[in-house]
C-alpha cells in the first residue's frame, strides 16, 4: 500500500545532529509514512547510528551511506526510492516539534500540490525565532523570498520522475517550487503551524555562501520570471521588504565588526 508520506532525510557528517532528527521521527503518533535515510559517506559513526535506528524503527523503507555529489544529489537518490504521495524533506539537524506534529498535519483535508506550514528557527542560545507566511502568495513573494523546505510537503509527481538540479548547489528547492508555481500552476495552501524546527547554521544560510546563492538565485530567476515581471515586481511590498532586510543585515555585520575593532583595541 502506497504510504501518505515519505520523510526524506539527508547527512553527511552530522551524527548527534541525525539523533535529533531520527528521535523526532520515530516518536510520531502519526504512522501513515515511510523514512529514507542518505548519508554522503560520513565518517564520523553516522553510518552505524543509522542502521540502529534501521533496526528499531521499522519505518526504514531505504537508507545508504555512499559518497556522493552534495546534498541535492543526496535528495534526489531519496526521491528515486520514495514511494509516498507526498515528499517531505527533513534534513539532519532539523526536528519534528513534536510527537503529533505529523498527525495534527493530517487532520487536515488537503490535496494541493504544495502544502507548507509556519517556520521555526533554532538559535545558538537556545530561543526560537517563527517566520509567519501569507495564505496567498504574490510572484513577487517567491522571487525575493523563499518557503520553508523543512515544513513542506510537495506532491511526488511534482519531480516528473526526476529531482532537484544539481547544477544548483543551494537554492535548487527554491527554484524547484518557485518555478511550480509561478509557471506550472502548481496549487499550493497554507497551514497555520509549525512542523519542525529548522536549525541555524545550515549550508545554505552560512555567510560564505551568500555570494553563491545569490549568484545561483539570480541565474534561475532569469529562466523562471521574464524580463517583464521582474521589472514590475521592483516595485512591489515583497521587494521594499528584501531591501531592507538587505539593509539591516549590511549594518549588523558593519556594527559587529565595529565591535571586535574596539575590542581589540
Amino acid at each position: 500500500m502506497t504510504p501518505g508520506l515519505s520523510i526524506i532525510t539527508v547527512n553527511f557528517n552530522n551524527k548527534d545532529g541525525f539523533i535529533k532528527t531520527a528521535d523526532s521521527v520515530i516518536a510520531q503518533t502519526w504512522g501513515d509514512y515511510e523514512w529514507i535515510i542518505i548519508d554522503g559517506g560520513s565518517t564520523d559513526g553516522s553510518a552505524e547510528v543509522i542502521r540502529e535506528y534501521a533496526e528499531k524503527s521499522g519505518k526504514v523503507a531505504f537508507w545508504c551511506s555512499e559518497r556522493d555529489g552534495g546534498i541535492y544529489e543526496g535528495m534526489n537518490k531519496g526521491i528515486a526510492a520514495a514511494s509516498g504521495r507526498y515528499l517531505y524533506f527533513l534534513n539532519s539537524g532539523d526536528y519534528l516539534r513534536e510527537p503529533a506534529s505529523l498527525e495534527g498535519i493530517f487532520a487536515f483535508d488537503f490535496d494541493e500540490d504544495i502544502v507548507f506550514g509556519d517556520m521555526m528557527l533554532e538559535g545558538d542560545d537556545g530561543g526560537y525565532v517563527i517566520w509567519r507566511y501569507k495564505n496567498r502568495l504574490h510572484p513577487s513573494d517567491l522571487l525575493y523570498g523563499f518557503l520553508p523546505h523543512q515544513n513542506m510537503f510537495i506532491k511526488a509527481r511534482l519531480f516528473g520522475g526526476g529531482g532537484y538540479r544539481t547544477d544548483l548547489r543551494l537554492v535548487s528547492d527554491w527554484a524547484h517550487y518557485t518555478a511550480a508555481i509561478c509557471r506550472g500552476n502548481a496549487s499550493y495552501r497554507h497551514i497555520h503551524t509549525v512542523l519542525a524546527v529548522n536549525q541555524r547554521g545550515g549550508v545554505s544560510g552560512s555567510a560564505g555562501h551568500w555570494y553563491i546563492q545569490k549568484a545561483e538565485r539570480r541565474m534561475a530567476v532569469r529562466e523562471i520570471f521574464t524580463p517583464l515581471q521582474r521589472f514590475c515586481y521592483i516595485f512591489t511590498v515583497a521587494s521594499l521588504r528584501n531591501k531592507i532586510y538587505k539593509v539591516s543585515l549590511r549594518l549588523k555585520k558593519l556594527s559587529e565588526k565595529l565591535n571586535r575593532r574596539g575590542a581589540g583595541e
